[in-house]
C-alpha cells in the first residue's frame, strides 16, 4: 500500500511516516518547506516532496499511485489569515486535486486529523464524558483561530466525502505530547518568559503519546471502517493535570516555574468579565475572561478511547511513564527500527 502523508514535517507527521515505514509501507511525504529536513529522506521506500498545497496544478501527478491519504497539515498558531491560508485553503486545494484523480485512479480512503479544539466545552457539564457525539463548537468567532480553521477542515472533508466515493475517516487526537512537546496549553498560562499560571489541579488530561497517535492513524489506514465515522483518540488510563505536572517533574525536572490557581476562580472571574457591558467582542479579549476558551481547556471532564479500540482495532502501546522516559531520553525515536 501507497501513503499520501501531509504535514510530513509536522510534530505527529513525522511519527507518522517513521512508523509507516517500519510497517513496510511505500510512503510519499509532503512537505512545505526544505529548511525541515526528514531524518531518513534517504529511506528506499520514501518519496519526499516539497510542495506546498495550495499548489493545486502541482498536486496531481504526486497522487498518481496512492492508495490512501493521511491529512495532517494545518497551521497552529499565527494570524487568522495565515491559518486560513494554510489550514482551509490548503485542504480545498488538495480535495479538488482528489476529485479530479476520482475520474482516473480514485483514492480509496481519505484519513483528516482534526482536533479535540472543535467541541463545544461551555454546553457540556463539569466531569461528563466528551464522545464523538458530543456539540460541536457553534460560535467559532469566540475560540481562536485554530478552533475556526479546524472546524471549516472538517466541514470541508466531510463536503467532499458526501460528494465522491472516498471512504473517509476523521480522527481527533486529544492533546499530544512527546519529545520537546510535553508541556500544553490545558496545564497553565504563560505570563512572562519564565513563569506560568496553572489553572485548576483535578481535571483529567486528554492525553496521547505521539507514537500511540501515530499507530492509531496507520490502524486507520489498515482497518478503515466500513462507513465515514469520526474517532477521537487518547491514551489509557489518564492523568489528572497534578499527577501529569508530578510525573514531568519526575522525568524533566527543568519544568517552567508556576503558580496554582483553582479552576473555580478563573471560570467565575471570565464568566463575570465576559458580562461586563464595556466589554465588547469577546474574540479581542485574552484566553482567560473569555468563557468558551476557558472551559476548552481547563473544564474538567472525562473522556473514552472506546471507539478507537473498536473500530481500528488499536490499543495505545506505551503508558505514560513509559512515553516520559522515551521523551526524554537520548534516543532518536524517528530513527529507531529504520
Amino acid at each position: 500500500m501507497n501513503i499520501l502523508v501531509t504535514g510530513a514535517s509536522g510534530f505527529i507527521g513525522r511519527y507518522v511516516v517513521a512508523a509507516a515505514l517500519r510497517q513496510g509501507y511505500g510512503v510519499r511525504a509532503i512537505v512545505r518547506s526544505a529548511d525541515r529536513p526528514l531524518p531518513w529522506g534517504s529511506h528506499s521506500q520514501l518519496e519526499v516532496v516539497h510542495l506546498d498545497l495550495r499548489e493545486g496544478d502541482r498536486l496531481q501527478p504526486v497522487l498518481e499511485g496512492i492508495d490512501a491519504v493521511v491529512h495532517l497539515a494545518a497551521v497552529l498558531s499565527g494570524s487568522l489569515e495565515e491559518q486560513q491560508q494554510g489550514t482551509v485553503a490548503a485542504t480545498q486545494s488538495l480535495l479538488a486535486a482528489l476529485k479530479n484523480a476520482q475520474k482516473e485512479a480514485p483514492i480509496q480512503h481519505l484519513i483528516a486529523v482534526s482536533t479535540f479544539s472543535v467541541y463545544d466545552y461551555l454546553s457540556l457539564p463539569p466531569g461528563s464524558l466528551l464522545t464523538e457525539n458530543s456539540p460541536l463548537e457553534p460560535h467559532p468567532e469566540r475560540r481562536d483561530g485554530y478552533t475556526q480553521t479546524k472546524l471549516a477542515q472538517e466541514l470541508l472533508v466531510r463536503q467532499f466525502a458526501a460528494e465522491t466515493s472516498t471512504l473517509l475517516t476523521i480522527l481527533r487526537p486529544g492533546l499530544v505530547y512527546g519529545k520537546d512537546h510535553l508541556w500544553n496549553a490545558s496545564l497553565g498560562v504563560k505570563v512572562k518568559d519564565k513563569l506560568w499560571v496553572c489553572i485548576g489541579s483535578r481535571a483529567t488530561l486528554p492525553l496521547l503519546y505521539v507514537e500511540n497517535c501515530a499507530e492509531a492513524i496507520l490502524q486507520a489506514v489498515v482497518y478503515p471502517p466500513n462507513s465515514r465515522h469520526t474517532i477521537n483518540l487518547v491514551d489509557d488510563n489518564l492523568p489528572t493535570q497534578k499527577a501529569y505536572r508530578d510525573a514531568l517533574q519526575q522525568y524533566a525536572p527543568a519544568l517552567p516555574p508556576h503558580i496554582r490557581v483553582p479552576w473555580a476562580w478563573v471560570n467565575h472571574a471570565s464568566t463575570w468579565t465576559s458580562q461586563l457591558p464595556w466589554i465588547g467582542q469577546q474574540n479581542r479579549l485574552p484566553g482567560l475572561f473569555v468563557p468558551s476558551r476557558v472551559h476548552a481547556r481547563f473544564k474538567p471532564l472525562t473522556y473514552s478511547n472506546t471507539r478507537a479500540k473498536q473500530y481500528l482495532d488499536w490499543t495505545p502501546r506505551f503508558s505514560l511513564s513509559e512515553a516520559l522516559a522515551r521523551s526524554v531520553g537520548a534516543a532518536d525515536l524517528l530513527q529507531e527500527g529504520l
